[in-house]
């Protein structure tokens, strides 16, 4: 994990904002489990389809062969479509392996880091707008889903506004809007 010191960004401030955008972190982290769950659920479906619609989907072709007996069959062409089908289904069949736990797991790992990394990168843009570190409080209030944070040192106030974002092939995910 990065830490705010290494670039000259006081732990305090890191601190002040952790705990000014709580709820968009309990919103972020709340989103990201549920997508967990319908994610790996969708994974295990895509896993079960039938060899035709994986063959469908990648295009792969076939060419009839015959076997030791003389008896013809159809074989797979061993080309890039046939090698990428391949390895999307060896990479489903590992992660449904590893578990609903471990997918779950990693999705939240990956949500916090983000997390933490946004927290650092409003911090630098902060320090960009001429913020007093050390005087700085933070407030947060939600409209609906949005989550709007004003950022003020007494002088000088900046506002930062988000919404956690997500859709059905892609994750729960949030940027911070700066004015």
């Amino acid at each position: 994990m990065k830490h705010a010191s290494q670039f000259g960004i006081s732990e305090q401030l890191i601190e002040k904002l952790r705990t000014g955008t709580e709820t968009l972190k309990d919103q972020y982290f709340e989103k990201t489990g549920q997508y967990a769950l319908t994610s790996f659920e969708a994974k295990q479906k895509r896993y079960a389809r039938p060899k035709e619609e994986w063959e469908n989907e990648y295009k792969v072709k076939t060419k009839p062969s015959k076997d030791y007996k003389g008896e013809t069959y159809l074989s797979y062409v061993y080309d890039r479509n046939y090698y990428k089908m391949y390895d999307a289904k060896d990479r489903l069949r590992k992660e449904i392996a590893r578990g609903y736990e471990a997918y779950r797991a990693k999705l939240m790992k990956n949500a916090a880091d983000h997390y933490e990394d946004s927290l650092l990168k409003l911090a630098f843009r902060i320090q960009d707008k001429g913020l007093k570190q050390e005087s700085i409080k933070v407030e947060s209030g939600h409209v609906g889903v949005n989550i709007e944070t004003t950022i003020t040192d007494g002088t000088n106030t900046v506002r930062a506004w988000t919404i956690v974002a997500q859709g059905e092939i892609q994750r729960p995910h949030y940027r911070y809007l700066i004015k």
